[in-house]
């Protein structure tokens, strides 16, 4: 799309803020649901982009209200798998974990298996709005637009999955393949505005790694389907193959405790970029001036840590040996800027307790 001045930007910014809201869900559980009354969408259109958003509400018995949104299908997928593999874990409230089934339920489709119910899961997601997906697709299948049959055959429902067609605004029709490799490029391209390439060549040679794998070996196959469905050993093996063709760039536990499956030790700074750069927008907003990093570091690499950490941690950019947080505003540009915590002014430059 595109946007001719800075009032354009603003106005997109929002209507992202607004997708997300509306999207995402409401975040909160729902112990037992015996069944669903109704399902309300809420259409708030933005004509000058051609777009519309789409709020979907649950109606539950004693008046209850609830938020259906991404979250619920992702936790739904997990739980799934989780269940089957791993079985009996703690009993988990009906939502967001049931999410699929009391629709489905709701919409007279209890014939789906779950390994269809996975897939279209699964399908949804890669959508903008993943419940505004479930529910045209559910309606198609009112309407015979996906023939009754592909529902007796697990396999033959997912072979049609990977070939049904998005239809965006906007957009020439394409399919969930070509959107997964069309989103990874532009996760890069996003990256390498954010993160200079020969500043961090560890986490462009995990990225670009992973990009390719992806479109070799999962992109379009319905990753988490195959998963529910396989016999445990098969399970267990294809786990084991993708974290070790792919790996995890940055694992933590509630310890603190911080490294990765990639690399050394020297590599592990590179990939805390990409946790801080995550945890940024959110620590600007504190009260509390402590470095978002004090307590890995405490864990990890105390012999780094001085007062500023607590006090200005911004300042941390400014000395010759950079810490984890330092590199970070020294790589973005922000060792040079004043920030006001509490009516007191933390500046990236070291000139005295507070500049």
């Amino acid at each position: 799309m595109h946007l001719p001045n800075r009032l354009s930007e603003d106005a997109m910014f929002d209507v992202t803020r607004r997708q997300t809201a509306a999207t995402w869900g409401g975040g909160t559980f729902v112990p037992e649901v015996a069944r669903i009354l109704d399902i309300e969408c809420a259409e708030e259109a933005f004509p000058q982009y051609g777009y519309s958003l789409h709020r979907y509400t649950l109606k539950l018995q004693d008046e209850k209200d609830y938020h259906l949104g991404a979250r619920d299908l992702l936790e739904y997928i997990a739980h799934k798998i989780e269940d089957r593999h791993f079985p009996g874990g703690a009993v988990l409230p009906d939502l967001p974990y049931r999410s699929m089934d009391l629709v489905l339920d709701y919409h007279g489709l209890a014939r789906f298996s779950t390994t269809q119910r996975v897939a279209l899961a699964e399908y949804c997601l890669l959508n903008d709005n993943p419940v505004r997906r479930l529910m045209v697709v559910i309606e198609d299948i009112h309407h015979g637009a996906i023939p009754e049959d592909l529902l007796a055959s697990d396999e033959k429902f997912i072979e049609f999955l990977k070939n049904f067609h998005w239809i965006a605004k906007g957009r020439p029709p394409e399919t969930i393949a070509r959107k997964v490799e069309r989103r990874l490029q532009k996760l890069r391209e996003a990256l390498l505005t954010i993160f200079p390439e020969p500043a961090f060549p560890a986490i462009y040679h995990w990225l670009d790694g992973a990009i390719a794998y992806s479109h070799e070996k999962l992109a379009g196959r319905h990753l988490f389907a195959q998963l529910y469905a396989a016999e445990e050993a098969t399970f267990r093996d294809q786990i084991s193959r993708i974290l070790a063709d792919v790996g995890i760039p940055l694992l933590a536990n509630r310890n603190h405790d911080i490294g990765t499956s990639l690399g050394d030790d020297e590599t592990t700074p590179q990939f805390i970029q990409l946790l801080l750069a995550y945890e940024f927008s959110t620590y600007v907003k504190r009260q509390d001036p402590t470095c978002p990093m004090y307590d890995v570091c405490d864990k990890n690499n105390p012999d780094i840590m001085s007062e500023d950490c607590m006090e200005a941690p911004f300042r941390r950019a400014a000395e010759d040996e950079l810490c984890p947080f330092g590199a970070f505003v020294k790589t973005h540009g922000l060792d040079k800027a004043t920030w006001y915590v509490n009516g007191k002014i933390l500046s990236g430059l070291k000139s005295g307790p507070w500049s």
